[in-house]
């Protein structure tokens, strides 16, 4: 299996399942943070 792009939305994927994620699928991981959301609700 293979992806050029994972991307996730949530704050409990550790670093150890960010590593593994790369390693396996030797990928770039790109994940969204909400914070944005909370401080700005206008967003």
């Amino acid at each position: 299996m293979s992806a050029d792009l994972v991307i996730v939305d949530h704050y409990a994927l550790n670093k150890d399942w960010q590593s593994r994620v790369r390693n396996d699928l030797d990928c770039k991981i790109f994940v969204i943070d909400q914070i944005t959301l909370v401080a700005n609700p206008l967003l």
